[in-house]
């Protein structure tokens, strides 16, 4: 094909305008610079799998309607982007003579004192319900910081929140890269092992394949697969690529002999954790292997001795301090873990605890409550698995890397 966008045909078909309406790309240019058109059998599976149905000419112009009709009864949108120095406009919707209240709470809780300006709109009033509504514009400042912020508007007796996402309009390259390009290595760290790993590459192999890389090679980065957490037990899904978390990160590679508790157990504790080790460490040679789970049995173990070891009053600081961090966010994640963890993996029926419960539901409190040290474990894990993987990314810097771990 020699055209490079859609024509006016093609966009004035009803599926094309749902899809675009729902957010979809319709057609794209690939990396060789090849013009393609999504076909009509991918947008409708696409659509569905969004809760969107477009079987047929009447479901598709039933689900514009039903859109169209969302979007204009939202006083403003559920999100919102602004870019950091510059003015953007939020779409408010109400009456004719409605003028909206605004106001916005910034990420750390303060209230932002800037002025948030309304203009009029230009467009005719909808008809929507048997009413009119119109639209105009609330004005975001350039100078509202960087950062995730709400946005509360009222119009005609009515309040509705937006989340804003402010961002830079583009990330700086680092010096070296204006000038030119930088080069490093990419490995998937499950597979990097050495002597001291149990059976998979941990956060370890990682500080030793920066910092050596860096040593030995000259270079300034290692792009690695994702980290994202995993299962907490078996089974656990092999592939990097469908964590159960993109939040978070996987535990299943912190290297229990690299934590500071390991260094003050008793000579019987360290011996066990010695021990557990010994069992996993053939894993470590055979490079067509990598079994997961009984690496993770075995590592659970180990892991498990060192918590009930306890923590010294600095480094319970440190963890009560990484708790206060996340908040919220690490109790929804512990708690699935402990769900998992008791009630296994879901099974996909309508049974299964994953489909009945959330963190509110009265069985998953009962549940909190009669394991609160298993609940504790969990929390703990993942604290540890960040700081390790902090630490490998701080030895990269140390070393001289320009950027150290790359994310995938």
């Amino acid at each position: 094909m020699t055209e490079q966008t859609e024509n006016a045909t093609r966009l004035a078909r009803p599926l094309i305008r749902l899809a675009k309406l729902a957010g979809i790309a319709t057609s794209y240019v690939g990396m060789s610079r090849d013009y393609h058109e999504i076909e009509d059998d991918v947008l409708v599976a696409v659509l569905k799998a969004l809760g969107i149905d477009a079987s047929n000419d009447d479901a598709i112009e039933q689900s514009i309607t039903t859109i169209q009709r969302e979007r204009n009864t939202r006083i403003v949108p559920p999100t919102v982007l602004h870019i950091v120095g510059k003015k953007s406009k939020v779409e408010v919707h109400g009456g004719a003579l409605d003028v909206p209240a605004a106001s916005i709470t910034l990420e750390d809780g303060e209230t932002y004192a800037g002025k948030i300006e309304h203009e009029g709109g230009s467009g005719a009033a909808v008809e929507v319900d048997g009413g009119f509504v119109c639209t105009s514009y609330l004005v975001l400042p350039e100078d509202l910081p960087e950062g995730y912020h709400t946005l509360e508007v009222t119009v005609g007796g009515k309040t509705e929140s937006a989340t804003v996402i402010s961002a830079p309009e583009k990330i700086e390259l680092l010096d070296e890269m204006k000038k030119g390009s930088l080069w490093g290595w990419m490995s998937q760290l499950y597979s990097i092992r050495s002597s001291g790993s149990w059976g998979i590459g941990d956060y370890e192999d990682l500080k030793t394949l920066l910092v050596e890389s860096k040593k030995k090679t000259g270079a300034d980065f290692m792009l690695i697969n994702p980290l994202h957490a995993a299962e907490p037990v078996p089974p656990i899904e092999p592939s990097p690529y469908l964590p159960i978390s993109r939040r978070f990160i996987n535990f299943s590679y912190i290297r229990p002999e690299s934590m500071p508790e390991y260094a003050t157990l008793s000579p019987e504790d360290k011996a066990k954790v010695d021990a557990l080790h010994e069992q996993v460490e053939p894993l470590n040679g055979d490079a067509q292997v990598l079994d997961r789970e009984t690496m993770w049995r075995t590592k659970m173990q180990a892991l498990w001795i060192i918590y009930k070891a306890g923590l010294s009053a600095q480094r319970q600081a440190e963890f009560d301090q990484y708790l206060a961090e996340v908040g919220d966010e690490i109790e929804s994640y512990a708690t699935w873990c402990l769900c998992y963890d008791k009630w296994g993996a879901s099974n996909g029926g309508d049974d299964d605890w994953v489909r009945k419960y959330n963190r509110d539901s009265e069985e998953v409190a009962q549940l909190r409550a009669q394991y609160p040290d298993t609940l504790e474990f969990y929390r703990w894990l993942e604290w540890v698995a960040t700081e390790q993987l902090h630490a490998a990314q701080q030895a990269a810097r140390d070393a001289g890397m320009k950027i150290g771990i790359v994310a995938d």
